[in-house]
């Protein structure tokens, strides 16, 4: 376990500094590296960019396979047992705010509540880019399959599991 654990602090490690890099460049996943006359634009590090980008979704990739790896670990543990390997799991970065919840929706019938913040919804995290965009695809392709929230309320991480089953979710999330 402290294996996994040390390799996801690693590749968190790695992937803040392909995040600082885009933020103090300005770039995003998306930002194009052409520009409108189809020549590389001047003003980027298009080789960089490029090969950041390539890493950014394998290591993306690598986060989530270990994320489930720890998860599948930890579901196959006694409760009650304690393990002297265990270090205690950081607090990971909220990327969504909950808005508004409609009455007796998926998401109320789950607790979420106004003013929770999302951590992880499904396989979208802070690390994960244009979330917004592909949220309402991931909700559709996962119709009757159960996913599992990750919020943050009142400092303590909350995890809620939902089936997405054809109901409306009722949820109205906004970015932080």
């Amino acid at each position: 376990m402290s294996d996994l654990i040390n390799k996801r602090e690693d590749i968190n490690n790695e992937l803040n500094i392909i995040f600082s890099y885009f933020k103090d460049n300005n770039i995003k996943k998306s930002t194009p590296l052409l520009d409108k006359e189809g020549f590389p634009r001047n003003d980027l590090d298009i080789v960089t960019i490029t090969q950041y980008r390539q890493r950014l979704t394998v290591l993306q990739n690598d986060l989530e396979r270990i994320n489930q790896d720890i998860y599948k670990f930890l579901e196959q543990q006694p409760k009650t047992a304690a393990s002297s390997d265990r270090k205690p799991i950081k607090h990971s970065t909220p990327w969504s705010i909950v808005k508004s919840i409609k009455p007796s929706s998926i998401a109320d019938n789950a607790g979420l509540l106004k003013d929770d913040l999302i951590i992880q919804f499904g396989p979208f995290s802070h690390l994960t880019l244009d979330n917004f965009e592909k949220l309402p695809g991931f909700i559709q392709e996962n119709r009757g399959n159960d996913v599992r929230v990750i919020i943050l309320r009142d400092n303590q991480e909350i995890t809620y599991t939902f089936n997405l089953n054809g109901s409306p979710l009722g949820l109205h999330i906004v970015p932080l």
